[in-house]
């Protein structure tokens, strides 16, 4: 049986708090920690031009190397909703659970997925700035 991975790439909220320079920024090789708990919705911030992802096909292969395996073989799938801080390169420079589903390991998988995503970044009034964006990632087995 084949397993499918489906993406969901839409934005529903294109919100920031401002940028400093001592806030961490994710790498792929390591995830930000899981919360479990839904995140309070980050503070608006202006933006003109929302990000776009540069690296789908990178992405899809991130969530065909994540899903949890244990997970995948009793064919259970899951939506997280992330809000992830774009910052003004396109890093996705933090990540949190704004929606869990359900399954811990999932919820890690789509915080090692969001590590690894790039973005053009945002704009407002043509120039770059970080915003939080609500971001669903799906893993959904299939056939």
């Amino acid at each position: 049986m084949k397993y499918a991975l489906v993406f969901l790439l839409t934005f529903f909220v294109a919100c920031s708090e401002p940028a400093t320079e001592d806030m961490p920024e994710a790498a792929p090789e390591s995830a930000p920690s899981a919360e479990t708990t839904e995140a309070a919705e980050p503070e608006y911030s202006e933006s003109d031009v929302p990000p776009a992802l540069v690296n789908g096909d990178e992405v899809l292969e991130l969530l065909q190397e994540h899903y949890p395996a244990s997970l995948k073989a009793e064919g259970i799938g899951g939506r997280v909703v992330l809000w992830m801080r774009v910052d003004e390169i396109g890093t996705v420079a933090e990540a949190r659970v704004q929606e869990s589903s359900g399954y811990e390991a999932l919820d890690e998988a789509a915080q090692f997925v969001a590590a690894g995503m790039q973005f053009s970044p945002a704009e407002n009034k043509g120039d770059p700035v970080s915003v939080w964006i609500a971001q669903p990632i799906e893993f959904r087995p299939g056939s």
